[in-house]
C-alpha cells in the first residue's frame, strides 16, 4: 500500500511522528500475518501495529482506553502492590474483599485523554531516563487513532481541547523520545478537524494521505475474489515474501545509518586522540620545566635559610660591638643642626644616629 510505503520512507528520513489523514476508516489487508484469511481486513491502527516491527507499544482512544500490544508493555503501567493475607474470619474476609475492590479500582487506567497523556508522559520519561540513547530503531510505538474526536479545534468550544493539544505537542517535540526510538502514529479524517496547535507548520509531524485504492490494488482485490484458492495462496505467499524483503531492506538501511553515525563518531574520536597525542610532548616539556623551576625554588629557599643562619651570629656580634662602642664614646655624638653642618667639609667622617621622637 502506498501510504505504508510513504511512512516507511519517512521513517528512513528520521521522522518519528506521523499523522495519517483521508480514508482512515477503511479496512486494510493485514500485512504480516500469513495465517489470516485472504479476504480479512483490519482497521488502520491494527494495520500500522502489524506492519512496523517494534518491541513495546500501545493504542489509545477515549472509547477503548489503553490497548497494549504485548504483556511486557502492560507491565510498564502496573503499580507495585503489596497484598497481606489477613487471618481467617468473617470480618477479615470482608476486609479482604473490600481491599481487592479498591485495588482493582486503583489499577484501572484512565480513559480521559488528558489524564491518559499525562500517564504516557510519565511512563515514557521513566523508561527513557533509565535507558537513555540506547535504542535507534522503532523501540516503542504509540498509536492514537481518531485524534479529531478528543483534540478538536478550539472553535468548537471545548476548553480541554487546548490542554490536550498542548500536552500532545510537548510529547511530539520531545527530542529524547526520538533518540530513544519512540514513534507516534495519529489519524484524523482531515487536518482542519484537529486543534490549531497540531496544525502548525513547525511541528515535527510527517503528514501521510490515505487515498482510495489505486488501480493495481483494485485489480489485486478482484484477482483475489476471482482466482482459485491455490493461486490465491501463492499470491499471498508472494506478498508475504515481498513485505519481508522490504522489512529486511528497511532494517538494513537503519542499521547502515547507525553504523555510519558510529563511524563518524569514531573518526572524530580518533582525530581528538591524535590531537591530544600531538600535544603530549609539549605538555611533558612544560611539566618538566615546571618541575625544574620548583626544584630551583626549593634549593634557593634552602640556600637563603642556610645563609641567614650562618650570618645571624656575625650580625649579632657586630650589633653588640656597636652598642659597646656607643656606650664608650658618648661625647663623639652631636646633634645635627645648621651650625654643625656649617663646620663639616668634604672628607670628614660622620657617624649618624636618629633619636626617637
Amino acid at each position: 500500500m502506498q501510504w505504508l510505503d510513504e511512512i516507511r520512507r519517512g521513517y528512513q528520513n528520521h521522522h518519528h511522528t506521523f499523522l495519517c489523514t483521508g480514508a482512515i476508516g477503511d479496512g486494510f489487508p493485514p500485512p504480516l500475518k500469513a495465517e489470516d484469511t485472504l479476504d480479512s481486513l483490519v482497521p488502520w491502527d491494527e494495520c500500522v501495529n502489524q506492519y512496523f516491527p517494534h518491541i513495546y507499544g500501545w493504542t489509545f482512544d477515549p472509547a477503548r482506553g489503553f490497548t497494549f500490544h504485548n504483556d511486557e508493555t502492560k507491565k510498564w503501567f502496573e503499580k507495585p502492590t503489596e497484598v497481606k493475607r489477613p487471618d481467617a474470619g468473617q470480618n477479615n474476609l470482608l476486609a479482604l474483599a473490600q481491599k481487592a475492590m479498591q485495588q482493582q479500582e486503583s489499577d484501572d487506567l484512565p480513559i480521559d485523554p488528558e489524564e491518559a497523556l499525562r500517564l504516557m508522559r510519565k511512563v515514557l520519561d521513566k523508561k527513557v531516563t533509565s535507558s537513555p540513547n540506547q535504542f535507534k530503531q522503532c523501540w516503542c510505538m504509540v498509536i492514537l487513532p481518531d485524534l479529531h474526536v478528543w483534540c478538536e479545534p478550539s472553535s468548537n468550544g471545548n476548553p480541554k481541547s487546548a490542554v490536550i493539544a498542548l500536552l500532545l505537542d510537548q510529547m511530539l517535540c520531545e527530542e529524547r523520545y526520538r533518540k530513544a526510538g519512540i514513534v507516534f502514529f495519529m489519524s484524523a479524517p482531515v487536518l482542519v478537524a484537529l486543534n490549531e496547535r497540531l496544525r502548525r507548520s513547525d511541528l515535527p509531524v510527517h503528514h501521510v494521505r490515505i487515498g482510495a485504492p489505486c488501480e493495481d490494488e483494485r485489480f489485486q482485490f478482484f484477482h483475489r475474489l476471482c482466482c482459485d484458492p491455490q493461486a490465491l495462496m501463492q499470491a499471498r505467499l508472494q506478498e508475504m515474501i515481498t513485505l519481508k524483503k522490504a522489512t529486511v531492506v528497511w532494517n538494513t538501511r537503519v542499521i547502515d545509518a547507525e553504523l555510519g553515525e558510529i563511524t563518524l563518531r569514531k573518526i572524530a574520536l580518533t582525530i581528538e586522540v591524535q590531537e591530544l597525542q600531538a600535544k603530549s610532548p609539549e605538555l611533558q616539556s612544560a611539566l618538566a620545566q615546571l618541575d625544574a623551576a620548583q626544584k630551583y625554588h626549593n634549593q634557593a629557599r634552602e640556600n637563603a635559610i642556610a645563609r641567614k643562619n650562618a650570618e645571624q651570629p656575625v650580625l649579632q656580634e657586630r650589633l653588640k660591638r656597636l652598642e659597646q662602642w656607643i656606650l664608650e664614646h658618648p661625647k663623639q655624638f652631636v646633634q645635627l643642626n645648621e651650625k654643625v653642618w656649617a663646620k663639616i667639609s668634604i672628607g670628614d667622617r660622620i657617624l649618624f644616629s636618629v633619636d626617637s621622637l
